[in-house]
């Protein structure tokens, strides 16, 4: 049935793609990695700045509960976000997520307590239920000739988003360079970013949230199903009050536009079938996965050689992320559909390279004992390799951004289905960056340097194993 399906693929010409729609989707996806990994640079100088009592070496279950706060707060209204997006449109929930992060990045950048960072964070996640609405939009804009060139866009723009937002964070933190070699701020300093010194790259980053949200209210169209069928509805009005009779073909149409509509309301719970919970729960453990090692990165980083990490500085941190996401780029444009034809869809392809996020985690404690023996080259080349690998285990995160929207009940439900999607990979970027970063205080605390690295890796190879409950599906109709 699958092999029938991929070949029914392959002989459709592809459908071309609407392009302004889909660069102001790219745009608002960018955002978001934007803001998230912009604060990756300075977070452990900024928490250690609010926080001058806290030894250095436990700075990173600060930041790992910062970083987290996002997430967590994300958990408890994105399925809300994206049910409401099914009923009162998608552009309102995008443009009101955008203008949320936009305030509280400024926020946090303005923030001088650790409340006020947790705080700031919190208000972010609480407003922004993007990424569900956003690939509900792209569900509804493509089809299945062409919804995997549109798909592989938005980890595309993911890693457009991690090579800026570390770029920011690591070139416009403290500009004036008032932060000392401990990380505290000087007292009698009155000038602006002195005071703030974390202020810059904050705004900087919020500059593009409010660039998407003009793009989008000027020129990104609502793709809902039931404002389709309000302007229908308009349509015939005029042409009844002008003596046109309405066709009978149009009266099916809006019948079935009606149809879709009640579909929408269906309960949640008849929603999540088992193909729904087989994928969701995959695409779970590859989020923890993905957030636990961009949280691990800058603090492995940033921690000594003698605390287990490599004693990097911040402008070496942003640019070990940004080559991770340059070659993301080169992989999701050019490499990734081409893959994605020749191992035959999604599923084929998921299967294959999950697994390397396992070979990810076994980078780093061989990159720690480089640093231990004063070999820099062989840093650099552990680090290298991890990098690429890493580049690689993502295109499982477009795979099964493909394999959540194709088993979903019906087009008419992808909002909620994403929704449902979406608060799950809050979840588990929730536990992911405290729980990883606690993991890896206590790992260098108790002398076991090597225990967060093997957790991380038979977390993966748990998640390559649940793949395999996953049955091939074609797109929803």
């Amino acid at each position: 049935m699958a092999d029938n399906v991929d070949e029914e693929l392959a002989e459709l010409p592809e459908t071309p793609l609407p392009k302004l729609q889909l660069f102001i989707l790219v745009l608002m996806r960018i955002t978001e990695p934007i803001a998230f990994t912009c604060i990756f640079p300075f977070i452990n100088d900024q928490c250690a700045s609010v926080l001058p009592h806290v030894p250095r070496a436990q700075i990173g279950f600060y930041s790992g509960l910062i970083e987290s706060c996002f997430a967590i707060s994300q958990v408890f209204v994105v399925l809300l976000w994206g049910r409401a997006s099914d009923y009162y449109g998608r552009k309102p929930i995008l443009l009101i997520g955008l203008a949320g992060v936009a305030l509280s990045m400024n926020a946090f950048g303005l923030s001088r307590t650790f409340h006020g960072m947790v705080l700031s964070r919190c208000i972010a996640g609480l407003s922004n239920g993007n990424i569900g609405v956003l690939k509900a939009i792209l569900a509804e804009i493509t089809d299945k000739t062409n919804q995997t060139s549109a798909f592989a866009l938005i980890p595309l723009a993911y890693a457009i988003g991690g090579i800026l937002g570390p770029a920011i964070g690591g070139t416009l933190s403290d500009p004036l360079g008032v932060v000392n070699s401990d990380s505290t701020l000087p007292k009698n300093d009155r000038r602006f970013l002195a005071r703030y010194p974390f202020f810059l790259p904050c705004v900087v980053a919020s500059m593009f949230n409010i660039f998407a949200i003009l793009l989008g209210a000027c020129f990104l169209p609502e793709t809902l199903p039931r404002h389709e069928r309000k302007v229908r509805r308009q349509q015939q009005t005029s042409a009844s009050q002008d003596g046109s009779a309405i066709e009978a073909g149009d009266s099916l149409e809006a019948a079935a536009l009606a149809e879709v509509s009640e579909r929408r309301a269906a309960p949640l719970l008849t929603l999540i079938t088992k193909q729904v919970f087989s994928v969701i729960s995959s695409q779970m453990l590859l989020n923890l996965l993905n957030v636990s090692y961009a949280a691990l990165l800058p603090l492995f980083c940033y921690t000594h050689v003698t605390d287990g990490g490599i004693g990097f500085k911040r402008t070496d941190i942003g640019s070990i992320m940004g080559a991770n996401g340059v070659l993301s780029i080169f992989m999701q444009l050019l490499l990734l559909p081409w893959l994605m034809k020749r191992v035959g869809g999604p599923l084929h392809l998921f299967r294959i390279v999950v697994p390397f996020f396992a070979l990810v985690f076994l980078c780093f404690p061989f990159a720690q004992q480089q640093a231990a023996w004063g070999f820099t080259p062989g840093v650099w080349a552990a680090l290298g390799l991890m990098v690429v690998l890493k580049t690689v285990a993502n295109t499982s995160l477009v795979c099964v951004t493909l394999l959540v929207n194709n088993n979903a009940p019906s087009r008419a439900a992808l909002g909620t289905v994403n929704g449902l999607s979406s608060m799950c990979g809050s979840a588990a970027r929730a536990m992911g960056p405290a729980s990883a970063t606690s993991l890896f205080a206590y790992s260098a605390a108790h002398g076991l340097r090597w225990l967060v690295w093997i957790a991380g890796s038979t977390l993966a190879l748990t998640a390559w194993a649940l793949t395999f409950r996953i049955r091939p599906a074609a797109p929803a109709l």
